[in-house]
Formats: structure tokens, sequence, C-alpha cells
């Protein structure tokens, strides 16, 4: 029997690198081995593409030897060491008053273009209900 759903499947670390950037931790249960943020997805993906023995070896040593580790390499298992883990400090806004950022760099936009875009957007005209083509008929006559 079929169901009615259908798979779609993604290259992998494809929506991690969309909403967490190149260094991540995968999603897993508790005894899952994570590899958290020590080698980009770029260069993991890349080098699984090759499809050998060679490529996966690579893929371990440079976990190993990466700058962005986070913990140790104890025999074959990784002990996460929560000192080198980033901490954000995120302040107390409490009785702060937020007030809206304008960035300075912002367009003027003229009011020439501003009315020729009001008239575009007006579908209460009719030369905006009819056709493009059909209005330079009417033009003519």
């Amino acid at each position: 029997m079929q169901s009615g759903f259908s798979v779609c499947r993604r290259k992998a670390g494809q929506t991690f690198r969309k909403t967490l950037g190149l260094y991540n931790y995968k999603l897993g249960h508790q005894q899952y081995h994570k590899e958290p943020g020590s080698v980009s997805l770029n260069a993991v993906e890349q080098l699984k593409n090759t499809k050998t023995y060679e490529g996966i070896m690579r893929i371990r040593k440079l976990r190993q030897e990466s700058d962005r580790v986070f913990g140790k390499f104890v025999g074959t298992k990784f002990v996460v060491d929560k000192s080198r883990i980033p901490q954000y400090d995120i302040p107390d806004l409490t009785g702060f008053e937020l007030k809206p950022y304008v960035s300075y760099h912002t367009p003027q936009v003229d009011k020439e273009t501003q009315a020729k875009l009001e008239r575009m957007n007006d579908f209460n005209l009719t030369e905006n209900l009819v056709p493009r083509s059909e209005t330079k008929l009417l033009e003519k006559k």
C-alpha cells in the first residue's frame, strides 16, 4: 500500500547553513556524537562527494586538528568542554524605552515617483485593468 506523502531530501547540512551558519551543532539523540563546530560544512560536503576512504580520513583529521574545537578527543569519543563554548551576555532591558532604528542610507523617494507608484497600484483606474497592449490601441484612437 502506497502512502500519500512524498519525501523531500536535502543535502547534508543544507538547512543548518541557512539558519546557523557554517559551524553548528547537528541534531541527534543524547548518545549521538554531534561534532560541534569543528569543520565547515562546505569542506565536509566536498570531501564526502569524492566517496573515497581518503576523503573520510581527511574529514576525521580536519575535525581532530580544528581551531574551532569545543572540546577534545579522548580515544574515539569527543568530550565537550563547556568552558570553550561561547556564552552571550544579554543585558536586562526592563525600563528601557526602545526607539526605532532608521538607517542613514535610506533612499529618499521623490513625490513624482511616489505618485507614479500610487497610480500604478490604483486598481480603480481603467488603464490598470486593461492589458498594456490594448492601452496603446486605445491611446491611438
